[in-house]
């Protein structure tokens, strides 16, 4: 497999294919427009130093942790929405591995039997994505309970006005804690990879859950060193893109005036999102169109 060939690959298919530009926007919408929506609100590294900058959060989160039956709903919507969202793009990924991997082969389909199967592999996507990001949260999970028996110890002694103590079980996992947290990014990036190898083995092979999991070990220690260098490769390229998009957003925010009309603001805002929508989608069906031709290539080659 030649890295140049795929890129080359993938961006003739990423222009040349309009009809694999829905499931990416799709894709795309369910990936970045919540962050981009959000983005404008999140606060900045210097108002989360200044106490007198971060008074409306901390009154916010307050507020909204003392009324337990407002968080449960809150929670409860999220929930429904990220589900939602997950759905949508774990689909939008589907008809681009499928179509992508059509195109190269040169069998393409009608569009709608792209999408029918893009549909059927919901089910076995989010299984695997399932597994595959099972020890990052278990990880996190550990997390979360280490540093929960630090705080309730943390209270107690508050509560009682003496001295800071804590039980011999909560300093062992505060022993942990950095251990965790370092296996945070190994765990996230092989996650990560055999989720995309995992999803391709599915969609092109037509394997089950447990077989296209199955099959990512043995294909990693025959394609290693070309695995490793498409995921740097593909991940400079994200970050890349991600970069221009963050500064491009930055830049236009940057340039409004507080004297401005809240309609020209809302205008402004608009347009970034737009942009940066375009940007993020060519961005995801590039990359996926490369991992998907990779794989084709890459699995061509096994025997």
């Amino acid at each position: 497999m030649e890295l140049s060939q795929v890129l080359k690959r993938g961006a003739e298919v990423t222009l040349g294919h309009r009809w694999l530009w829905p499931p990416a926007l799709l894709f795309t919408l369910a990936l970045d427009l919540p962050s981009l929506l959000a983005r404008p609100f999140v606060p900045s590294i210097s108002d989360l130093t200044s106490l007198e900058a971060a008074e409306p959060y901390i009154l916010l989160a307050g507020e909204i942790t003392s009324n337990i039956p407002q968080l449960v709903v809150i929670l409860l919507i999220l929930s429904v929405g990220f589900g939602a969202l997950w759905a949508l793009a774990t689909v939008g990924q589907a008809v681009l591995i499928d179509g992508v991997a059509a195109v190269y082969r040169g069998a393409e389909k009608e569009k709608l039997v792209h999408w029918k199967k893009g549909r059927s592999l919901l089910g076995p996507f989010i299984a695997i994505d399932t597994l595959a990001f099972f020890p990052i949260f278990i990880v996190l999970l550990l997390i979360l309970l280490i540093l929960g028996g630090i705080s309730a110890s943390l209270l107690l002694t508050l509560q009682r006005g003496g001295p800071f103590t804590m039980s011999p079980a909560v300093g062992l996992g505060g022993s942990l804690l950095i251990p965790l947290v370092c296996l945070i990014l190994p765990a996230g990036i092989l996650g990560v990879v055999y989720r995309l190898i995992a999803f391709r083995f599915a969609a092109l092979n037509g394997a089950g859950v447990r077989q296209a999991v199955g099959q990512v070990r043995p294909f990693l220690r025959q394609h290693f060193v070309n695995v490793l260098l498409l995921l740097l490769l593909t991940g400079v390229i994200y970050y890349l893109i991600n970069g221009v998009v963050i500064a491009f957003g930055g830049g236009m925010r940057w340039l409004v005036q507080s004297s401005w009309p809240l309609t020209l603001k809302i205008g402004v805002e608009a347009i970034v999102i737009c942009i940066s929508l375009v940007i993020s989608l060519f961005r995801n069906l590039f990359l996926s169109a490369c991992w998907t031709i990779a794989m084709v290539e890459l699995d061509a080659d096994k025997g």
